[in-house]
């Protein structure tokens, strides 16, 4: 028998059978084995075990046409993405995240303005500039005032859609406008927790969202203080390197002047030996920063996190190998163009 897992929690599924209704379900070992989580949305099969009460075990989880992280949810035609105008503030930032994880799986985004009610025209036009070329269609809305609640609907009209966005900004209140014969709880939920808790704080996930960026924003910092760290690491060991190198072949310097080579052409084969070592160390350096990350995301089974690569961070990489390269060069090729002749035949 196959459904759609229609809710999920704490180890259960709800599956709707069409003609039947829902069964409550546990999912069995060949789930697992499938290495595949139910998700809202999901096709399965299912066996029931109890036919009366509506009971029954989901075996296999059907194939899926695409999968999101947040909201986890599977097989949908578009999403719809809920902000508010005003209070709280659209983090645009949140946003733009929502909308490149929707794209990603392909889908079609509709971006909805709740609370225009409280926005000036001004505000809505300046919204709707920034977002008029992203591909997406973008829906000015007031659940208080039943405003936009139609072209909401006609959009949502024989499609599968996901609801996501930040806390506060209306989700239940849209969604109770548009299936009017179920309503959702709404409410100023963390006010009142803050009224009878004295000691308590509450943090909407938009809040979460944003301090989570100030640590990433940090954690950005303190990688690139560390990575300017290597980098002058790297030149002092390319220093180190070459001046070594110019010393142990300080007769074969002294013989090629002797037979004719100008300081210029020395200076060039120093630097240009330097320059060698260093692309060869970007390509030994690329390839373990890619072989790295992969074999520990296989080796932690880490599945719902993807790493990509762009021609634009290697060409930096190994633009920066090239200049530090230079830098590091510099000083042991011009110490060796100007050795002179006579002594360094008679070095040892």
């Amino acid at each position: 028998m196959q459904g759609k897992i229609v809710k999920g929690i704490s180890g259960f599924y709800y599956v709707h059978v069409v003609g039947t209704g829902i069964y409550e379900c546990k999912a069995k070992g060949a789930v697992r084995k499938q290495k595949m989580k139910p998700l809202v949305g999901d096709n399965a099969e299912i066996v029931p075990i109890d036919e009366e009460g509506r009971i029954g075990n989901v075996v296999e989880i059907l194939e899926r046409k695409n999968e999101l992280i947040r909201p986890a949810v599977a097989n949908i035609d578009q999403a719809l993405i809920i902000f508010a105008m005003s209070k709280p503030e659209p983090n645009y930032n949140l946003l733009d995240r929502f909308l490149l994880m929707m794209k990603k799986q392909g889908l079609d985004c509709i971006i909805c303005f709740n609370k225009r009610d409280i926005a000036t025209k001004q505000e809505r036009e300046n919204i709707q500039k920034i977002y008029e070329n992203s591909g997406c269609r973008v829906i000015f809305a007031s659940a208080l005032k039943k405003e936009g609640i139609d072209e909401i609907i006609n959009i949502l009209d024989g499609k599968t859609t996901a609801v996501a966005g930040p806390s506060g900004v209306g989700k239940s209140s849209i969604v109770n406008c548009l299936q009017r014969q179920i309503k959702m709880e709404t409410g100023a939920i963390s006010e009142k927790i803050e009224e009878d808790y004295e000691n308590f704080t509450t943090l909407t996930s938009e809040e979460i969202s944003s301090i989570a960026d100030d640590v990433l924003g940090i954690l950005d910092t303190a990688t690139l203080a560390v990575s300017a760290l290597a980098i002058i690491v790297g030149a002092i060991g390319i220093i180190n390197t070459m001046v070594m190198a110019v010393y142990e072949r300080t007769k074969e310097i002294g013989v090629l002047k002797s037979v004719g080579w100008k300081s210029r052409k020395i200076l060039t084969m120093i630097l240009g030996e330097t320059l060698v070592l260093t692309t060869l160390s970007g390509i030994v350096g690329s390839i373990f920063g890619i072989l790295i990350p992969e074999v520990g995301l296989r080796l932690f089974n880490v599945t719902d996190f993807a790493l990509g690569y762009s021609p634009k961070t290697f060409i930096l990489a190994f633009g920066i190998t090239i200049i530090v390269g230079i830098i590091g060069g510099i000083y042991p090729a011009y110490k060796a163009s100007k050795l002179a002749p006579t002594e360094a035949l008679r070095y040892e």
